[in-house]
């Protein structure tokens, strides 16, 4: 018995030599072996996805000027380094409170974020904090999402530091190699 391609609902071909099949008013009409739930499709891409993490320094940019102005020693320069999802298409950086607190970052407003799954959620968003990937820095605002666990380097902190994700390799690169390019217009 053979499938059709186009007209059965819930299913796609996996071969390509079509053209040697018999066509009958426009329908093509291929083995049913050839056919793939697609749901099937949707996990296989879902496996597919790049999923990269990378290491990354936050550091409290108050503790660092008061250090510059000798009036704390920079041992005392709050810092922590943290294992961050990175994500593109995330604005910008998000801890969670526990970051936060560690860090003695100031919730400056409350805001609400729009979550990757549409819904919305509550948050703070602190004073700018010093990221850190190997050589590079930026500085950027951090939003806090309460009863999160994964730390997300988002889009802006990637474009501050001249990165990109590189996903056949699952990993964060120099956009432009090793040389930090600025681009202004």
């Amino acid at each position: 018995m053979m499938g059709e391609v186009y007209g059965e609902p819930g299913f796609r071909t996996e071969k390509t030599e079509l053209k040697t099949m018999p066509r009958i008013s426009g329908v093509v009409r291929v083995p049913p072996e050839w056919l793939v739930p697609r749901d099937t499709e949707r996990k296989k891409e879902e496996k597919d996805m790049s999923i990269v993490h990378t290491e990354i320094t936050l550091v409290n940019l108050r503790d660092k000027a008061k250090a510059s102005d000798d009036l704390i020693p920079e041992a005392e320069i709050r810092q922590v380094t943290v294992n961050a999802l990175v994500d593109t298409g995330a604005w910008t950086l998000v801890i969670n409170e526990k970051v936060r607190e560690k860090l003695g970052l100031r919730v400056e407003e409350a805001t609400e974020a729009t979550l990757a799954g549409g819904g919305k959620a509550a948050c703070g968003k602190t004073e700018a904090v010093e990221v850190r990937w190997q050589d590079r820095k930026t500085t950027c605002d951090a939003v806090v999402l309460p009863g999160e666990d994964e730390i997300l380097l988002g889009a802006l902190p990637l474009e501050g530091m001249d990165l990109t994700v590189n996903p056949l390799r699952q990993e964060v690169v120099g956009a432009h190699g090793d040389t930090v390019r600025i681009v202004i217009k």
